[in-house]
């Protein structure tokens, strides 16, 4: 509990650059939640000498000094689910509101989501030290005929929303002033049925997808979606049930629901599987009704109330990026086991795969718009591409391009892959002749891990191998993600191998 403006402004600028990885994670959280001088508290003034020591050394006392004055958060909301409330321990619970609190004062304004009915709300409003921020919301829902969503493009195969109920929320005006006036509001699931004339308790996962209707509707911007979850996050049989670190869904929507179909019995309960499913179905219908940049979390109680600068909420929050990257080796040693997942509608990709050692020419893939590919390598590499020289050396040897499609149909990222013959063996080995990203898609938005990812597990799991100088900034990613590597004597190079 902070007492004081300055100490609440002290530990907000501790926990922002205690969990920032770089220096750039700073200076993109600043620029989704930077300064507004009309709720400026002068946050400068809380800095003391002693709390250097508590952040990255890579701050020097000066850039924190300036971030203090930069920072002061601006108004993007969150949604929190909650399921079965009122079986958790109210101790949970009040732990939970901290985490919450301490959200806002990061500048996400938090809108609690229960199925609980008043007498469980107003008494977990009592039982917390901050009791007076908390608003209690009932029966603000009614049913409506449809859901009347924007379609979704490419649409999954699976897709569908027969579990969800079409809601509205009848007053939001109750739900808007409050949280302009920095309350939390705490709503229960309680719908009007206009049919019965009654009110009913209803799915949570309807209620927080009418939410996220009504405040883009009100051009809120909801920055998170965040589950919470007894069960976790989204399981993974490849990661011997510990969650996805990451999902992209309008690439991997498909996959996941066959993979959590098939889990059902074997290895998890059908009651088990049915929720997770649900969860991923709501996760990607809240999605689609958000911006790009909106990103769902699933996790549990016990994750969520963690007050470790590595909890994946406030972490999630200030980078934008899960804990750990999903395109690390599923078998090292070094590669976490998470009960946490995020997701984001994301982008497809395209992928355009020869045959088994005969390679295809970038010029006659019709597949591939070849301006846009060059572009995005210029963009991601920050020179020309010397176009004609490159096509001849890649002709007819290329084995696979990634594409990851942005949006406006244009490429935010992808890899080349081609074909190569050992010098000693003769053998023909895929090598990740290029990869890159396009300068607007780097930091948050994952394309690299999702290009990666694919190219390793989906393309070749067997072998691929890339280079890349000994003085490439880089290289810490690559070799996080690698196998093994070499470095080549008597030169500036740096062999690495995957699979």
């Amino acid at each position: 509990t902070f007492n004081t403006p300055q100490d609440r402004a002290r530990d907000l600028i501790t926990t922002v650059l205690q969990s920032s990885a770089t220096k750039r994670d700073a200076r993109q959280y600043l620029q989704r939640f930077g300064r507004d001088d009309e709720e400026n508290v002068q946050l400068s003034t809380a800095l003391e000498v002693e709390h250097h020591a508590k952040v990255p050394a890579f701050f020097s006392p000066q850039e924190i000094k300036a971030f203090a004055n930069e920072l002061n958060p601006g108004f993007r909301s969150a949604i929190f689910k909650v399921r079965n409330f009122d079986q958790h321990h109210p101790t949970t619970l009040q732990q939970l509101a901290a985490t919450v609190l301490k959200l806002n004062t990061l500048g996400l304004r938090s809108i609690l989501v229960v199925d609980a009915d008043t007498s469980s709300v107003n008494r977990f409003i009592s039982n917390s030290t901050s009791r007076h921020r908390f608003r209690l919301l009932d029966g603000i829902f009614d049913e409506t005929d449809h859901l009347d969503l924007p379609p979704v493009s490419p649409a999954p195969v699976s897709f569908d929303l027969a579990s969800l109920i079409p809601l509205d929320v009848a007053l939001p005006k109750r739900l808007i002033h409050p949280l302009a006036r920095d309350a939390i509001p705490v709503i229960t699931n309680a719908v009007y049925s206009s049919a019965r004339n009654v009110y009913v308790r209803s799915d949570l996962n309807s209620v927080v997808l009418a939410l996220a209707k009504m405040l883009t509707k009100y051009h809120i911007p909801v920055d998170k979606t965040i589950f919470v979850e007894p069960l976790g996050g989204v399981p993974s049989s490849e990661r011997n049930l510990g969650a996805h670190f990451f999902i992209n869904l309008l690439q991997e929507y498909d996959e996941i629901i066959s993979e959590l179909t098939s889990l059902a019995g074997s290895k998890l309960s059908q009651e088990d599987v049915n929720i997770h499913i649900e969860n991923v179905k709501a996760m990607f219908a809240v999605l689609s009704v958000l911006p790009t940049t909106s990103t769902g979390i699933i996790t549990t109680p016990e994750i969520a109330i963690g007050n470790s600068t590595r909890n994946p909420v406030v972490y999630n929050l200030l980078t934008d990026r899960p804990i750990a990257s999903p395109s690390l080796p599923l078998d090292n040693s070094r590669t976490p086991t998470l009960n946490t997942t995020i997701l984001r509608r994301g982008m497809p990709l395209k992928i355009i795969r020869a045959d088994y050692n005969s390679g295809f020419s970038l010029r006659n893939c019709n597949e591939i718009n070849l301006d846009l590919l060059i572009k995005m390598l210029e963009d991601s590499f920050g020179k020309k591409l010397d176009v004609e020289s490159y096509l001849s050396r890649v002709d007819n040897n290329v084995a696979a391009v990634i594409l990851a499609i942005d949006s406006d149909n244009t490429y935010a990222g992808g890899a080349i892959i081609t074909y190569e013959e050992a010098n000693s063996s003769g053998k023909i080995v895929p090598y990740l002749d290029k990869i890159g990203v396009a300068k607007s898609a780097q930091g948050s938005t994952g394309v690299a891990d999702i290009v990666f990812k694919a190219m390793v597990l989906r393309l070749f799991p067997d072998e691929v191998i890339w280079r890349s100088r000994k003085t490439n900034p880089v290289n810490k990613w690559y070799f996080e993600r690698c196998k093994g590597s070499y470095k080549i004597p008597n030169s500036n190079w740096c062999a690495f191998w995957a699979g």
